[in-house]
Parts: structure tokens; sequence; C-alpha cells
């Protein structure tokens, strides 16, 4: 999904290039040339989005089917949510600079704290019941989060390859803003 993603970055980077180069030079007959180039390559860059969501599609899909089983697993420690919440308050670390947002942040934390949680070995007892009731909540928490994300993310994109068939208008900056952001970090996580 990351070298796809990357690529359509490239392609639409060009054809802006491309579309700006046709502006450059009017109605001469670099700019007949340069349209057939702008063709072809909205054509390459709407396959590969069109290639790039499906792997979202398949991604929230995915988060779906899971979506009861982790339920299911979380069970009853899901009420218990607002004191994990309380854990997952951005601070003022390295961490917390580095996250766009507060999804972002709980979602770098939990990663951080499941792979802690199945790093480490667990005894018999408190610890162990503790380490499964704050593993279990953070299961479910991911699976949601991904979910949501990946919509929004599945949406954009949509959007975007929708105005690249459809529309003759030009590219701009906020279309490459469909490919960055913190959303691709969690995605791509």
């Amino acid at each position: 999904l990351e070298d796809v993603k990357a690529s359509c970055q490239r392609n639409l980077k060009h054809l802006m290039y491309l579309q700006n180069q046709r502006r450059a030079f009017g109605y001469s007959s670099q700019a007949v040339d340069l349209e057939w180039q702008i063709r072809g390559q909205t054509g390459v860059l709407i396959g590969e989005l069109r290639t790039l969501q499906d792997g979202v599609r398949r991604m929230v899909k995915d988060a779906k089917n899971h979506r009861w089983r982790r339920w299911l697993f979380g069970g009853i420690l899901a009420t218990f949510i607002p004191a994990v919440r309380k854990l997952f308050r951005r601070g003022t670390d390295a961490e917390s600079l580095v996250s766009s947002n507060n999804t972002e942040y709980a979602f770098r934390k939990s990663k951080g704290l499941l792979q802690r949680i199945k790093d480490s070995v667990l005894g018999h007892g408190r610890l162990a019941s503790i380490a499964f009731f704050v593993f279990s909540v953070l299961y479910v928490f991911q699976n949601e989060v991904t979910l949501r994300v990946a919509k929004t993310v599945q949406k954009r994109l949509k959007k975007l390859s929708q105005r690249l068939e459809y529309s003759s208008q030009e590219i701009e900056e906020r279309d490459l803003k469909a490919l960055e952001g913190w959303r691709w970090r969690v995605i791509l996580w």
C-alpha cells in the first residue's frame, strides 16, 4: 500500500508539472503534445488511485469483519475506556509533539503498549490480569481507529479519482494533500 501511495504522489506531481507546462506554452504545437501526455498521465494516475482505493477498501472490509470479534474479545472491558483514555492524554514529551492530533497520539501509544504487552512474558496473578485487560481494550480501540481513518481516506481518494476522471479542472496542491497527513501514518503503521 505504501508503494502504491508513493507512486500516486509521484504521478500526481508529474501531472501538475505537465499542466503547468501546458499553460506556459499556450496554444503552440508543443501544447498539443503536452495534452496527449496529460491524458496518458491522467489515465495512469486514475488506475493507480483505483488500486490504492482498493487497498484501503480491503482494509476497511477487514476492519469491519474483525470489528465484532474484537468487540466480543474486549467485551465488558470496553466500559472502562474513560480510565484508559486518561492514560492516553497528550503530554509535552517528544512523542506527543510528533503526533498531529490526539487520535494519532493515542494510536501510537496503543501500538507501543500492545507491543510491550505481547513481548513481555505474562506471569500468573494480578499483573497478568491487568495486562490482559489493557490488551483487550487496546485491541478494540486500534481496530476502531483504523476503521474510521480508512473510511475517511477511502472517501477522499474516491473524490480525487472522480475529479480526475470526470472534470477538466487543473490539479492543485490540495489534491496532493489527499495523499499525505496523519491518517496515512495511521493506515501505514
